[in-house]
């Protein structure tokens, strides 16, 4: 039997989930999903679910580049 790792997702995600984690609307999951290599592929869970290994989608998040922004948000009015 394999352990996981303490930080390692595990399980799925359904399309409401990735648009809440990534801050995207369902049809630029749906584009990156068919366009961008680099992005997780969902998979079929029965004929009409279709859902992200979680595991692929925190990797392929964990690989983007961080923004630094320059400033402060108290200097904000």
């Amino acid at each position: 039997m394999s352990e996981v790792k303490q930080n390692q997702v595990t399980g799925f995600y359904r399309l409401p989930k990735m648009c809440e984690l990534l801050g995207l609307s369902k049809t630029t999951v749906w584009e990156l999903s068919r366009h961008d290599p680099e992005f997780p592929k969902p998979v079929k869970l029965t004929a009409q679910c279709t859902a992200w290994v979680a595991a692929e989608v925190q990797q392929w998040i964990d690989s983007r580049e961080r923004v630094q922004f320059k400033g402060s948000a108290d200097n904000v009015c």
